[in-house]
């Protein structure tokens, strides 16, 4: 009898740490939504905002909407650059990373990237056809 007790005991202290964790790990969660933690989901609501659009938000209450708006146009200034780095430069290796770049950030394949698929450099062409299956994907 004396063991039974023990181990109700050892259940009753296990399932409160329990309780004490998903307690703590609803406050962390909530801390975050109130700092603006966003998930890529939500930022996708975003994407198909032109930049004026997104401008608004940035002086927004909801830290949310704040983040999202501020990550999109973030993205946007990236693959500009990226772009251009793609368009212009003559060396195969800032060509080769410009591609690998575009293929991790971007959600739809730019122009550049299928114009580049005809490039002199045979690593830039595989790096190129990475990229656009990673997007796709």
């Amino acid at each position: 009898m004396g063991m039974c007790k023990l181990e109700r005991q050892k259940r009753i202290t296990w399932i409160s740490q329990l309780l004490k964790k998903k307690q703590m790990k609803n406050k962390n969660q909530t801390a975050k939504e109130k700092r603006g933690f966003t998930t890529e989901v939500e930022n996708n609501l975003f994407i198909s905002k032109s930049d004026n659009e997104l401008i608004s938000p940035l002086k927004s209450n909801n830290p949310k909407e704040r983040t999202s708006s501020a990550t999109i146009l973030g993205q946007r200034k990236s693959e500009i650059i990226l772009l251009d780095i793609l368009k212009t430069s003559k060396k195969p290796e800032l060509k080769w990373e410009a591609v690998r770049s575009l293929g991790l950030i971007c959600k739809e394949v730019p122009e550049e990237l299928l114009i580049a698929k005809n490039d002199k450099n045979d690593n830039v062409k595989k790096m190129v056809f990475l990229a656009i299956n990673k997007i796709h994907l």
